[in-house]
């Protein structure tokens, strides 16, 4: 279960980054908040899938549903 989390983990971050690059240019600023956040998110894909047994692209989707049943059950 543990690749599924850094897979959901990691595309969660990934999204808040987007969203945290976006303020950082509508304020004229430096995105250096994204840039750790992508790096903690691929860093998090990074361990996912170097893991025995890990996950691959094709298994994003499944990771989510499996971690949302996991949380909601």
């Amino acid at each position: 279960m543990a690749p599924d989390f850094l897979i959901v983990g990691g595309t969660v971050l990934l999204a808040l980054s987007v969203a945290s690059a976006v303020a950082a240019w509508a304020d004229a600023r430096r995105p250096t908040v994204a840039l750790a956040v992508v790096l903690a998110g691929v860093g998090m894909f990074a361990a996912a899938m170097m893991v025995q047994g890990g996950l691959g692209w094709r298994d994003v989707p499944e990771a989510f549903v499996r971690v949302i049943a996991l949380v909601l059950n």
